[in-house]
C-alpha cells in the first residue's frame, strides 16, 4: 500500500496562521484550457534568495537536465520518466526554456505533498502557477511577489523520496531498484537514520534567508551533496603496512560511520575505489592497484549495463550503514618515493562510461594516508599503522 505523506501548511502571517491539512488526493493537475505557464527563472528567485540561488547553481539539482551522463542516458534509454525527476516543470510548461533548469527553485518550493513507496516515481505534483511557495520556515510574512507557506514536509527525508526511492520493473516482470537512497535510510539500524536528509544534505548557516530580512541560526544551504564535506565524513577507518613474505601487506578497516545510507548510494554506476599507489619524488604515479565497491546491473547476458537495460543486479558490495569493511593488498617493495592508501568515489566506471560515449568525470577524493618510503621495519612482525583523514 503506497504511503501518503501528509503535510501541515500554511500561509505565516503576523498574527498566528491559519492551520490547513493537504494531502495528495487534493493536488490537481493543470487544466489544458489554461494559459500556458510562464515559468519562474532561478535568477529571479536569486534577486531575493542570492547565496540560495549561488549553492543551488553548484548542485547537481541544477545539472539534472543538462549532465553529459544523463543526457546520454535519456537519448540511450528513449526517454521514458526521466523528466518527472530530472525536469519536473517541463510537462506543466512545455518549451519553456525555465524548464531545462532542472529540479529549479519552483519544483521544490511549490510542492505540497509527496507520495512514497510508489515504483512509478510520480509520487509528487508542482503547483508553480499558484502564488504560494512552501519551505520550512514558519514565522515568514507574506511577500509581494509571492505568499510564503509553511510546510513542515521539507525537513522530512520522505520529501526527497519523491525521486530518490524510484524502481524499475523489467519486461520480464522483475523490479529493480535504481534510487534506494530513501529506503536504505529508511531501513537502516545506524544512528545516522535517526536524522532527516536535509540535516545532512541541507546543512545551515547562521545568515539571511532573504534580502533584507533577520538572521536567523539555521538557513539551509543549497548545494545539497556537499562533496567536499559529506564525502569526507561518510567513511572513517585505518590502514595497517606490514612486511609479508618480501612483499608489503596493506590492509584496510573502512566503516560507514558517517552516512544513513549505503556508500555508495543513488545509480547504480556509481562506484567507490579503494586503492594504493607508489609515486616517485616528483607525485608521478609509478603503480597503482584498485579495489572497487557497488553494485553490477547486467542484461539478460550478464553483461554489465546501465540500469535501464538491466535485467537483474549481479552484485552489490556496497558498505551499508554502520558496517565495518576490511580490504588488503600485497604488493612490491618500494625503495623509494611515497606510498598512498587512498578512498575515492567515482561518478560512473570507464566501463559503462564507454557504452555511453562519455568522458567520465573525475574520480572524487573521500579519504587518504600516505607514508614516505622507503619503509623500515626493524624487526619481523612490526606494522606501520595511519589513520585514513579527509
Amino acid at each position: 500500500m503506497a504511503v501518503v505523506a501528509v503535510v501541515t501548511l500554511c500561509v505565516c502571517q503576523r498574527k498566528t496562521p491559519p492551520v490547513e491539512q493537504v494531502s495528495v488526493a487534493q493536488s490537481r493537475p493543470l487544466d489544458a484550457a489554461q494559459e500556458p505557464l510562464a515559468l519562474v527563472p532561478a535568477a529571479r528567485c536569486g534577486e531575493c534568495h542570492g547565496n540560495m540561488e549561488k549553492e543551488w547553481r553548484s548542485s547537481a539539482h541544477a545539472q539534472s537536465d543538462a549532465s553529459p551522463i544523463y543526457r546520454a542516458m535519456r537519448t540511450a534509454s528513449g526517454g521514458k520518466h526521466c523528466d518527472r525527476c530530472h525536469a519536473p516543470l517541463r510537462a506543466l510548461a512545455v518549451g519553456d526554456p525555465v524548464a531545462a533548469e532542472g529540479v529549479t527553485c519552483d519544483v521544490c518550493h511549490t510542492i505540497a505533498s509527496v507520495q512514497v513507496d510508489r515504483a512509478d516515481g510520480t509520487g509528487f505534483l508542482p503547483h508553480p502557477e499558484d502564488n504560494l511557495r512552501y519551505g520550512p520556515l514558519c514565522d515568514t510574512t507574506p511577500h509581494y511577489f509571492h505568499r510564503m507557506g509553511c510546510s513542515l514536509l521539507h525537513r522530512e527525508s520522505a520529501f526527497c523520496a519523491a525521486c530518490h526511492n524510484w524502481s524499475i520493473r523489467t519486461p520480464g516482470g522483475t523490479v529493480l531498484s535504481i534510487l534506494p537512497e530513501y529506503t536504505e535510510w529508511r531501513d537502516s539500524e545506524s544512528a545516522m537514520s535517526s536524522f532527516e536528509c536535509p540535516v545532512c544534505h541541507m546543512p545551515g548557516v547562521r545568515t539571511e534567508a532573504a534580502v533584507g530580512s533577520r538572521e536567523r541560526s539555521r538557513v539551509a544551504n543549497h548545494s545539497f551533496v556537499l562533496r567536499g564535506t559529506l564525502l569526507g565524513r561518510a567513511l572513517s577507518g585505518q590502514v595497517q603496512i606490514k612486511p609479508e613474505g618480501g612483499k608489503l601487506r596493506i590492509s584496510l578497516m573502512l566503516t560507514n560511520s558517517g552516512a544513513g545510507h549505503a556508500v555508495p548510494t543513488g545509480l547504480p554506476e556509481r562506484k567507490l575505489q579503494v586503492g594504493v599507489e607508489t609515486l616517485d619524488a616528483a607525485g608521478r604515479v609509478l603503480s597503482q592497484e584498485e579495489h572497487s565497491y557497488g553494485r553490477v546491473m547486467v542484461d539478460a547476458a550478464d553483461r554489465e549495463v546501465p540500469f535501464y537495460a538491466a535485467v537483474k543486479e549481479q552484485k552489490d558490495t556496497r558498505i551499508r550503514a554502520g558496517e565495518t569493511r576490511k580490504d588488503s593488498f600485497l604488493i612490491d617493495v618500494p625503495k623509494s618515493g611515497q606510498l598512498r592508501v587512498y578512498v575515492r568515489w567515482r561518478p560512473i566506471s570507464a566501463a559503462l562510461a564507454s557504452q555511453l560515449q562519455v568522458v567520465p568525470p573525475r574520480d572524487e577524493p573521500m579519504l587518504s594516508a600516505s607514508v614516505a618510503l622507503p619503509l623500515l621495519f626493524r624487526r619481523n612482525g612490526e606494522s606501520v599503522t595511519l589513520k585514513l583523514q579527509p
